[in-house]
């Protein structure tokens, strides 16, 4: 929301933001925030397709969570302007400088564009492409301008490059360490392709206990009908000032399920 962004283009400026490094898995990261999306998307007529390098096969060392938010903001304004079509994730290790390893990572979609013109206004804070674009879409205007500042202090690059079958495609490299030590995953012969898991039958139990949150949501029974249709859940959509726990005891009417929304804090837990 518009308070987060404000809140982290603060901190940015205030110099308050740390890198924190870790080994992480890329490929469950990016496996995560695909699904995430999908979800999102509910049955627009968008997919969501995710490619990694067959080299990119190990732990890597870095922060993940910044990662995560820049992918997340890019996926976000793609899933904004995308009626129809697809956006695409790929990864693909780009070289080796001072022992870190360079990743290319590229979030394109087939949505509405950006005009060439306005380019270089998109990654400005608070900067649309198109002055009616907050009225039609809404947005804050700082996603892009997060997402620039969060590549830049990991010592990487973004902008847009014109990729075919694409009208917007964001490309930014950025800089992690090799564990060397393998995954556990086995591609097999998908190759390059990422692996989807299954969670067909899962019981999925969404919790929200604001209600303001709940002005911007979607009709819960909307809500269970995407479930159901496109990843065959069972869901549920409660509206509670009592806080989620997880598990329920047994015996509960919402006991077995998968996972549990959010706490009155707000918090996804």
């Amino acid at each position: 929301g518009i308070v987060s962004d404000i809140l982290d283009i603060s901190r940015m400026e205030a110099g308050e933001l740390q890198l924190n490094q870790r080994e992480f898995n890329l490929r469950e990261l990016i496996q995560s925030l695909r699904h995430t999306f999908e979800l999102k998307l509910g049955r627009r007529p968008v997919k969501i397709t995710a490619e990694l390098d067959a080299d990119l096969n190990t732990w890597l060392i870095g922060d993940d969570v910044l990662l995560n938010q820049i992918l997340i903001n890019l996926l976000g304004n793609a899933e904004k302007f995308t009626s129809e079509g697809e956006i695409a994730i790929r990864a693909t290790q780009e070289s080796w400088q001072d022992n870190k390893l360079w990743i290319r990572f590229r979030v394109c979609d087939t949505g509405i564009g950006i005009r060439k013109d306005k380019l270089e206004h998109i990654f400005r804070n608070y900067k649309q492409a198109e002055g009616d674009i907050r009225e039609t879409y809404g947005g804050t205007g700082l996603g892009l301008a997060i997402a620039k500042q969060l590549v830049e202090f990991q010592g990487g690059s973004i902008a847009v490059e014109e990729l075919p079958g694409f009208n917007t495609c964001f490309s930014f490299n950025i800089p992690f360490m090799d564990s060397r030590r393998p995954l556990t995953t086995n591609t097999g012969k998908l190759g390059r392709k990422l692996l989807q898991r299954s969670f067909e039958a899962a019981r999925v139990l969404v919790v929200e206990d604001n209600p303001m949150n709940l002005l911007h949501h979607e009709p819960a029974g909307e809500i269970q009908d995407q479930l159901s249709t496109r990843y065959q859940w069972t869901g549920c959509y409660l509206f509670s000032r009592i806080p989620a726990i997880r598990p329920y005891p047994h015996g509960h009417p919402y006991s077995g399920y998968e996972r549990i929304g959010a706490g009155t804090d707000g918090q996804g837990q």
